[in-house]
């Protein structure tokens, strides 16, 4: 059978023994299923964009999630890649898979600020902080669905700012997912 565990669970099972005695049960029934074989379990590319997110914040602690998962998975990934038509199911080691992933970011910025400061016009930028969006930019978000998913910070922030954080964020999570990318196209069709 197969089954796929949220990154979620990969962690649960990795700090199994900081868990509550209900909850250790569970995730070790969870673990023994996979080391007996009973049911298989892949990783995703959408694990690896998680804990890349992660590795941003705080990189000591991916080379325990990588093991552990690549203990579990034995390496069977699932992935769509970028253009494919089909998701591919195929044995993949995932710390090599990471490390590409990691080495295709190299050249990315982790934000619109750090891009305008690293081009030295930081300064040009600085007043759309305080420049805020046009009152009827709000009817976006109830007039179609993926206006929220484009743009969370103008929801909360409004101001021309937040809206070259969103695009910028946006750009970079379509690069990352084939899927939102797609959803995005068929909008624009």
């Amino acid at each position: 059978m197969l089954v796929y565990f949220d990154l979620n669970i990969f962690d649960r099972i990795e700090k199994i023994e900081r868990l509550d005695e209900n909850e250790k049960q569970e995730y070790w029934a969870l673990q023994d299923l996979v080391l007996q074989e009973k049911i298989v379990v892949p990783y995703s590319n959408a694990h690896l964009n998680d804990l890349f997110r992660g590795f941003l914040k705080k990189p000591d602690f991916i080379e325990g999630h990588l093991n552990k998962i690549e203990q579990l998975t034995k390496n069977l990934c699932i992935c769509q890649y970028w253009n494919g038509e089909k998701v591919t199911w195929h044995y993949r080691n995932i710390h090599e898979f990471f490390d590409e992933k990691k080495s295709e970011r190299e050249f990315d910025y982790a934000s619109v600020g750090e891009l305008f400061s690293e081009i030295g016009l930081l300064v040009i930028i600085e007043p759309f902080k305080h420049l805020p969006l046009p009152v009827e930019w709000k009817q976006g978000y109830s007039a179609d669905p993926i206006f929220g998913l484009m743009f969370p910070k103008s929801r909360d922030r409004a101001t021309y700012y937040s809206l070259l954080e969103d695009i910028f964020d946006f750009n970079i999570r379509m690069k990352a997912d084939y899927s939102l990318y797609k959803t995005f196209k068929s909008q624009l069709l």
